[in-house]
């Protein structure tokens, strides 16, 4: 199956990675299948191919050939795929690609049900999925903490004629090496940016009745 990266994000020390199978435009998380019936997270270091005789770690608009099998339904999350191996690296997608892929893919009113930053329990059962590719405007990343001071990241854009302000960020390339923020650029703004936003379904979520926005895949337009 060919795989095209669209979210590299942080999980439990390693990584959350999701995309589309570039064939059917089906959306897909990959990772390792736990006894909770997670999609646990792939170590740095397994996510990575052989180019040249080198290891190259794959990062989003790669291209890549990987084994998978279905995992079992977990809430929202119809996307689970048990990650066998990652065969071979066919190549990074170009920007006229994406936007190629993107005009064929179906587009929803809204990011999962709403405009907030979260999904609360009594809108869950209706969201049905928990992958959503989009293009947005007036994209911000800020830097923030949160109650015991730790920095974190937080977005704001508009989608379809909606604001949406707040929403968690786990790009890990956005996290772990800020290409557009730092100690003299607290602000990362672009006019657009293609995201893939993801939901959780974890028993922390499911106590609080509370089901976070994750923006876990980020491409600067």
């Amino acid at each position: 199956m060919r795989f095209l990266i669209l979210a590299v994000s942080y999980k439990y020390g390693g990584l959350c990675v999701a995309g589309i199978n570039i064939n059917s435009l089906e959306y897909m998380r990959i990772g390792f299948s736990t006894s909770s019936n997670e999609c646990g997270a792939i170590p740095c270091e397994q996510f990575k191919c052989k180019i040249k005789n080198q290891e190259y770690q794959l990062e989003i608009l790669d291209v890549i050939d990987i084994d998978v099998t279905k995992m079992q339904i977990n809430g929202c999350q119809t996307e689970n795929y048990n990650l066998i191996s990652i065969n071979k690296y066919i190549g990074t997608l170009n920007m006229e690609g994406l936007h190629t892929i993107y005009s064929r893919i179906c587009k929803n009113q809204f990011i999962f049900a709403n405009n907030r930053e979260y999904v609360s329990a009594d809108l869950i059962d209706s969201v049905g999925h928990s992958l959503q590719f989009v293009r947005v405007e007036k994209f911000t990343v800020i830097p923030q903490s949160d109650i015991n001071g730790r920095p974190k990241l937080r977005a704001f854009f508009e989608y379809n004629g909606q604001t949406y302000s707040n929403v968690r960020v786990t790009d890990s390339t956005f996290c772990a090496y800020p290409k557009c923020y730092g100690d003299e650029q607290q602000t990362c703004i672009a006019q657009s940016a293609y995201i893939m936003v993801s939901l959780p379904y974890d028993n922390w979520s499911i106590e609080n009745k509370k089901f976070y926005k994750y923006v876990a895949g980020i491409v600067l337009i």
